[in-house]
């Protein structure tokens, strides 16, 4: 999850492993965050359809319903993918 300035926080230890691994909180990583981040806002308030587009799910979401995976540890996920979401008509218009 995302806290401001472009910082992540960890919700538990796998995520602050995550964090670490992937170096998410470099400070390459932290400023290109935060430049989307006011760049997004600015475009939010200035034309919101753009941002509407800009924060909107990809038409081509995969049916996780149909992949099949060595070492799936929770397949029963793929029941509230967000294609399904889609289909069911409970996908949000964005992220």
């Amino acid at each position: 999850m995302s806290s401001g300035h472009g910082r992540i926080d960890a919700l538990n230890f796998e995520g602050e492993k995550f964090k670490q691994v992937l170096r998410l909180d470099s400070g390459k990583n932290v400023r290109d965050r935060c430049r989307w981040m006011r760049a997004l806002g600015a475009l939010r308030m200035s034309d919101p359809d753009l941002y509407q587009e800009y924060m909107a799910f990809p038409e081509d979401l995969p049916d996780l319903r149909t992949k099949r995976v060595p070492e799936n540890t929770r397949p029963a996920g793929a029941v509230n993918c967000y294609f399904v979401l889609r289909e069911r008509g409970e996908l949000p218009a964005a992220y």
